[in-house]
Order: structure tokens, then C-alpha cells, then sequence
């Protein structure tokens, strides 16, 4: 299934401050760090997409590093805070790989430099309060036994992009939302997707009908996971390649 995007122009070089603004680059994971550096709601709304994308990979991350879960829940609060002072901004270059790599090279260093000031005041004390409900819900998200940091933050960032594609599509079927409900398993490939028949037979709709809402399904699905890419690559042409380690990820 072919995804129509936007196609990317601009130099790789550029700011994502400036570029963003002069319309050459789509919005992506980078305007949403641009979006940080804005003032009240914007920067909250910034905030709150780099989290909801972010958080959980970056946390479990730090659990396969060894950290309980307050400890890395604060580190997870931490990162989000930096990146309301603008320094990673400055740093960011929208043509240089995967946003996600670049995110895990960025909370690597700040970790660090975490570690050089343990002498210094503790955080905390004056931080800006973010409304980050979703940290609270940290300690239920499971770390894979058999995954390294950096794999479990990949994992995690994979299931992540699939399960906000499925949000998405789930606000589009609003209208069909019980067909949703029993459609959606097969996409999830889990053991309690019920056949079309008796999908058909229960809401009261033809087998044939049904058949062509899970075709409709799957097309809309694969267009969100693709578009949930797209938002973190700097081009259209990285977008298979990610999907392919994306899928690459879950099938392990």
C-alpha cells in the first residue's frame, strides 16, 4: 500500500528552528520540539507529543539499566524538563537520521551530565510542574527479560508508534466503533479475533460486509503506522526502512 506524503526540501544543515519556520520541513517530531521552546500551551502541547511518543521507551530504557522504577520515572520527568531550557534545540539537525536516535543520543548525554552535578542541588526543588499524567501509570509497563537498554527502547518505541496509529484510527471509526472493536484484533494479530462470520452475524451485517470493512481497516492502519513514521525521519525515503525495522522489532 502506497503512503502520499509531503515531500521534504532544505538543507540538512539548517536549524530546525528556522527551517520549521520558513515552511521546509512537514510537522514532524522536530516541530514538536520547536513547540517546546514556545510559551505556555504551545510549549505544553510540544511537551506533551514528545512525551505520549517518548516517554515509555526512554523509561524503559533506564529500567534495563538497572534503575527501580521511581528512579527511572524521575529520570524520564528530568529529561522533559531539559528540554523546556532550549539547549537540545541548538543541537538538533532535522537531516541527520532518526529522531529516535537522535532522542536516545540526547538523553544518554544529559544522563550524564545528570551524574556530574550529583553534588550540585538536587533537582526538583524549583522545577516547573508538568502535567505529565501518564508517569504515574510508569510502573505497569513491562521491560522484554531478553532485551539490552537500547533494544528495549526500540521495542518499546515501536510499540508505542503502533498503538497511537491504532488511536488514530479508532477516532476515525468513531462511527463504527463496535465493528472497530472486533475488527481490530486481527490487526493485532491476537488469539481472540473472532471470524468474520461471526463478527457478521452479531452485529448484524452481511459476511461480504464485513470482509470489506477489515480491507478498509487494514488500509487505514498501514496509512497512520506510516504516517506515525513519517513524523520521525527527516524524508519520505527513510520511511520503509523504518517500517521495516519497526515490524522487524515486533515479530521478535
Amino acid at each position: 500500500m502506497d503512503v502520499t506524503t509531503e515531500p521534504t526540501t532544505g538543507s540538512h544543515g539548517e536549524q530546525p528552528s528556522q527551517a520549521i519556520r520558513d515552511g521546509l520541513f512537514p510537522p514532524t517530531m522536530w516541530s514538536a520540539l520547536l513547540d517546546v521552546q514556545g510559551d505556555g500551551s504551545e510549549a505544553m502541547r510540544g511537551l506533551e507529543r514528545l512525551a505520549t511518543a517518548y516517554w515509555k521507551p526512554l523509561y524503559v530504557f533506564l529500567r534495563k539499566r538497572g534503575q527501580d522504577h521511581d528512579s527511572a520515572a524521575d529520570g524520564v520527568q528530568g529529561f522533559f524538563e531539559y528540554l523546556l531550557s532550549g539547549e537540545l534545540l541548538r543541537k538538533a539537525r532535522p537531516g541527520e537520521g532518526r529522531f529516535r536516535n537522535f532522542l536516545l543520543v540526547a538523553f544518554r548525554r544529559w544522563l550524564g551530565d545528570e551524574q556530574e552535578k550529583a553534588s550540585a542541588a538536587k533537582r526538583g526543588g524549583g522545577a516547573l510542574a508538568i502535567p505529565l499524567h501518564e508517569l504515574q501509570e510508569l510502573g505497569a509497563v513491562l521491560v522484554s527479560a531478553g532485551d539490552s537498554p537500547d533494544e528495549a527502547f526500540d521495542r518499546k518505541w515501536a510499540e508505542s508508534l503502533v498503538a497511537r496509529a491504532l488511536a488514530g484510527l479508532e477516532v476515525e471509526w468513531a462511527q463504527r466503533a463496535a465493528l472497530f472493536a472486533a475488527l481490530k484484533w486481527g490487526l493485532e494479530g491476537s488469539a481472540e479475533a473472532e471470524r468474520y462470520g461471526e463478527i457478521a452475524a452479531r452485529l448484524g451485517m452481511t459476511e461480504d460486509a464485513v470482509k470489506t470493512a477489515a480491507f478498509v481497516l487494514r488500509k487505514g492502519f498501514a496509512v497512520q503506522v506510516r504516517a506515525e513514521i513519517r513524523a520521525t525521519v527527516a524524508a519520505d525515503s527513510d520511511v520503509e526502512d523504518e517500517l521495516r525495522h519497526l515490524v522487524a522489532l515486533l515479530m521478535r
